[in-house]
């Protein structure tokens, strides 16, 4: 290992290298890094299992360990563009922003950008559904999390730090526009959702209000499942109310309740329009490195799309839900605050779209 100017390098003599050609090099090392991974997740989940105490976060070390250098705060390159049903502009200043409206704002995940098809499909649902009676804006901050390949996670999560706090920055300038921080509600997906819960400690912090509402569509667990509340990750005290769709928990998603009501789709883990993941050590390294991935990957997505069909039919009621009971909650854009917070609930749903069963609540 040399270490250069621009970080470090590894050098690999060609001689000793048996992939069968230098265009199969990243392929391999992306699967034995995935490997390495998936290992140290076990020895996690092991040690501390799947709870929400702090303990040695053996992920998050490595991450931080491998990852380049992280943006500073000093002229980040986030985006911010607003959606009415005829335009998609680029945001100038919060200032632009109407007072009188309220505000829905969409952040991605690592690898992702505004036009995600997992993003577009939330944006459409809420054009449809509101029109321009709510302001709508997209968070692009996809410079800093240019890829989901486990090669590179790393630098999008030590990147995810100062993006929550431009995006905080961001939340402050809003309210000091005359934007009421009740009407505020941030739906992140992934690394977006714990980057959305950074952002309202700090808008606490900075600016003495809460933001009225965080979404979290399955929040990023990989670095994140042995971080107390309120360190550096999504928790219930991120804003007024807090609610969680867990479509991937343990692969991708985080593996526990981390809002005031949580809801775990068909058990949580893997949704049943995804092919199944059941390949042993042999077929993992045998196989191509997004026949692997792509099973987790399409579970984690799956939570934007039953979000974005919850905007139009509320069509997702909890088959089971402790401690309340569960005739009287929905999954989704109409998901309401309940006495009891710390709540998990359980939703079935179908294998093909329309996704909820119903009956379908209030569009309210």
């Amino acid at each position: 290992m040399h270490k250069t100017d621009g970080g470090p390098l590894l050098l690999l003599d060609e001689e000793l290298c048996t992939f069968g050609g230098v265009e199969n090099i990243e392929m391999h090392i992306s699967k034995v890094v995935l490997l390495w991974f998936a290992l140290l997740r076990t020895a996690h989940n092991h040690l501390c299992g799947r709870t929400s105490k702090e303990c040695p976060d053996f992920l998050r070390e490595a991450l931080l360990a491998i990852a380049q250098d992280p943006a500073s705060d000093d002229g980040i390159l986030t985006q911010y563009w607003w959606y009415n049903t005829d335009t998609e502009e680029r945001l100038n200043s919060p200032s632009e922003v109407d007072p009188s409206k309220p505000v829905k704002i969409l952040l991605h995940g690592a690898g992702g950008s505004k036009d995600d098809d997992c993003i577009v499909a939330i944006r459409d649902a809420y054009l449809e559904r509101y029109g321009d009676s709510v302001t709508l804006i997209v968070l692009d901050f996809s410079v800093y999390v240019a890829s989901a390949n486990v090669l590179l996670y790393a630098n999008s999560y030590a990147n995810a730090p100062a993006v929550a706090r431009d995006f905080g920055k961001f939340l402050c300038s809003l309210i000091e526009c005359g934007i009421n921080p009740g009407d505020v509600h941030v739906v992140g997906y992934s690394l977006g959702a714990q980057i959305a819960g950074v952002a309202g400690a700090y808008v606490q912090q900075h600016c003495g209000v809460s933001i009225g509402r965080i979404t979290g569509l399955d929040p990023a667990g990989l670095g994140f499942n042995c971080l107390r509340p309120n360190k550096c990750r999504l928790d219930q005290l991120d804003a007024d109310f807090v609610d969680i769709i867990h479509t991937n928990a343990g692969g991708y998603g985080i593996t526990f309740n981390c809002g005031h009501h949580d809801f775990y789709v068909n058990g949580g883990f893997m949704q049943p329009n995804c092919a199944d993941l059941n390949l042993d050590l042999t077929q993992i390294l045998q196989a191509d490195l997004s026949s692997i991935l792509s099973p987790v990957s399409c579970s984690h997505q799956h939570s934007c799309f039953l979000f974005a069909e919850s905007i139009l039919s509320n069509s997702f009621p909890t088959s089971s839900c402790f401690p309340i009971p569960s005739d009287t909650q929905y999954m989704g854009e109409y998901c309401k605050p309940m006495p009891i917070d710390g709540t998990a609930c359980m939703v079935a749903t179908r294998r093909t779209p329309p996704y909820g069963f119903g009956p379908n609540g209030p569009l309210e």
